[in-house]
C-alpha cells in the first residue's frame, strides 16, 4: 500500500492535566485515534498513518509524552487519568464518532476509555500490550519512578543510550538510532534530554480482563509473533475472554510490531476499521 498522504498538522489543545498535543493526518473518513505506548509519542505511528485510506488518522501525544505537557501531580500518572486525554482530544477535535487503534500501553489506557465511556467508540485495535503483571516483571522500572529524565552534552551521547524496551526488533542499529531522533529533544541551555517524564513510570498496572465484558465496540487483538510483552499464553487467554475478537499475529515481529513491521500493521488495521476485517479469526496468521 503506497504512503500518499500529506505532513500531518500538529493540533495543540488544554488536556485535563496540561496542554496535549496530537498530529491529524487528516481524511474524510472514520476518525482513528492512534495512542502510542509508554515512553513513545506520536512518532511511533510515522509509518502505518499514512497507510490507512478511507480513514482519518491523528495521533495522540499523551500527557508526559513527546510533544504533550508534563504535570507535578504524580496521581495524574495513572491509566484512569491517561483515558481522560482521549476523552479530551475527543472533545477538542470534535469527533462525535471515532475508532482507536493503540499499541502496548496505551492499548491498556485504550480498554479502561472503552469501557468507562462506549458512547460513540465505533472500533476497538489493541496491538501488542501487557494483559497482566508478574510479580516483579517491572521492577527494573522503579529507579526511573523518582528522578527526572538525565541531561546529556551532545546529541550523539544521548543517541548512544537510546534503546527499545523490550530491545527486540526488525530494525537495524543504524534505523534504532535515527528513529531515536524522534525521542529526543534539545533544552533551552543547548544540552539534549528526552521527551518523556520517567514519573510516568509511577503508574499501576492492573489485570485488563475485567474490562472485557464491559466492551462493546469490536475489538481486534494484534501481537508480534517474538513478542515477550504479549506471550501467546496471553494472547490466547484474551481470545478466550473476549471470542467474538478478530486477532492476528504479524511472523517475525517483536513487541514494537508498528516499526518493525508497519505495512502489514497498516493493512490488517485498515480491513478491520472499515469492517472488512471479520470477527472471530482468532489465532490467524498475516501471511
Amino acid at each position: 500500500m503506497p504512503v500518499s498522504r500529506a505532513a500531518p498538522q500538529t493540533i495543540t489543545f488544554d488536556g485535563p492535566a496540561c496542554r496535549l498535543s496530537c498530529r491529524d493526518w487528516g481524511g474524510e473518513g472514520l476518525p482513528v485515534l492512534l495512542i502510542h505506548g509508554m515512553s513513545g509519542n506520536t512518532h511511533w505511528w510515522d509509518g502505518v498513518a499514512p497507510r490507512l485510506p478511507g480513514l482519518r488518522p491523528i495521533a495522540l501525544d499523551l500527557r508526559g509524552h513527546g510533544e504533550s505537557g508534563w504535570t507535578e501531580d504524580v496521581a495524574a500518572y495513572e491509566i484512569e487519568a491517561f483515558a481522560e486525554d482521549i476523552a479530551a482530544a475527543r472533545g477538542a477535535l470534535g469527533l462525535e464518532r471515532l475508532a482507536i487503534a493503540a499499541h502496548s500501553f496505551g492499548a491498556r489506557v485504550a480498554l479502561e476509555y472503552a469501557a468507562r465511556r462506549p458512547t460513540g467508540l465505533e472500533r476497538l485495535a489493541v496491538l501488542d500490550f501487557l494483559c497482566e503483571v508478574l510479580p516483579g516483571q517491572l521492577d527494573r522500572f522503579a529507579r526511573f519512578r523518582t528522578r527526572m529524565p538525565p541531561v546529556f552534552e551532545s546529541v550523539d551521547v544521548i543517541l548512544e543510550r537510546f534503546r527499545f524496551q523490550p530491545p527486540g526488533t526488525l530494525l537495524s542499529v543504524d534505523q534504532v538510532r535515527e528513529f531515536g531522533r524522534r525521542c529526543i529533544r534539545r533544552r533551552e541551555d543547548g544540552k539534549w534530554t528526552w521527551r518523556f517524564d520517567w514519573r510516568a513510570f509511577t503508574l499501576r498496572y492492573r489485570e485488563i480482563w475485567p474490562l472485557l465484558e464491559r466492551l462493546a465496540a469490536p475489538v481486534f487483538v494484534l501481537r508480534g509473533e517474538r513478542s515477550t510483552t504479549m506471550p501467546r499464553a496471553q494472547f490466547d487467554r484474551f481470545l478466550r475472554a473476549l471470542p467474538s475478537a478478530a486477532s492476528l499475529e504479524v511472523p517475525r515481529a517483536f513487541h514494537h510490531v508498528i516499526l518493525d513491521a508497519p505495512h502489514a500493521c497498516a493493512e490488517a488495521l485498515r480491513a478491520f476499521l472499515v469492517g472488512e476485517f471479520p470477527s472471530g479469526t482468532a489465532g490467524k496468521l498475516l501471511e
